[in-house]
């Protein structure tokens, strides 16, 4: 049977993903960097490359992705679309 917790001990026992604002705004200048998880990002890489995606999206511009190949990070560019 399920167990009944008490609100004020959720934050205790649950594992939370880090909630993170990225300033992706400090990378638009077009040209290319270099993100690496654990540095740049606490997030999973496809997360943070979301967040990439969707902040060019939102400002009008476009991001190009590519994948680093010890796959502890990526690399972006902002561009206008």
């Amino acid at each position: 049977m399920a167990k009944k917790i008490p609100n004020n001990m959720v934050p205790h026992i649950i594992k939370m993903s880090p909630q993170e604002e990225y300033n992706w705004t400090q990378y638009d200048d077009g040209d290319w960097w270099e993100l690496r998880r654990g540095t740049d990002y606490m997030v999973q890489t496809n997360s943070a490359r979301t967040s990439a995606k969707k902040w060019a999206d939102d400002n009008g511009r476009k991001a190009e992705l590519g994948n680093l190949k010890d796959h502890d990070g990526f690399v972006v560019r902002f561009t206008k679309d």
